[in-house]
């Protein structure tokens, strides 16, 4: 079961890449935030079309869901704009390597911790060591490119 999980979540960060791709393109037309209110549109239509057809699992209801977790939708707005404006300048690959990294870092923090209600999971050695090896993958990516002095 774990490598079919582990699988999709592979096939789910090429989407990632995709879906962000996508909207820099858009974002390029229509500016950052005017590509992220689209995306965010057009999201919000085609995830009320699956729950129409039936493809929510559990129940939608809203009662007792902490205010905080409604940021999430918000976060995303920054998210998508920001990008629409970052992935043309220095492109996809290193957007891609510096956004896992700090994906890597925080969740490391989440998880160390045990924020938002997750069970904590001390850092170890070996993911320190991962996200350490994440950064230098970063460093080589912009170092490959010339270092972001084309800009």
């Amino acid at each position: 079961m774990i490598i079919l999980f582990s699988l999709l979540a592979f096939v789910n960060g090429g989407f990632l890449m995709l879906s962000q791709l996508l909207n820099a393109g858009l974002g390029l037309r229509i500016g950052p935030f005017g590509g992220s209110l689209v995306n965010h549109v057009a999201g919000a239509l085609f995830g009320g079309l699956l729950l129409v057809v039936g493809f929510g699992a559990g129940h939608f209801v809203f009662s007792g869901v902490p205010v905080l977790y409604f940021l999430g939708g918000c976060i995303g707005v920054f998210i998508v704009a920001l990008f629409n404006y970052s992935v043309p300048l220095v492109g996809a690959a290193f957007m891609s390597v510096l956004w896992t990294s700090a994906q890597l870092f925080v969740s490391s923090l989440i998880d160390h911790f045990g924020w938002l209600g997750s069970e904590p999971i001390p850092i170890s050695a070996s993911r320190l060591v991962g996200v350490g090896l994440l950064a230098l993958g970063a460093y080589l990516v912009f170092s490959a490119r010339g270092g972001g002095n084309e800009a």
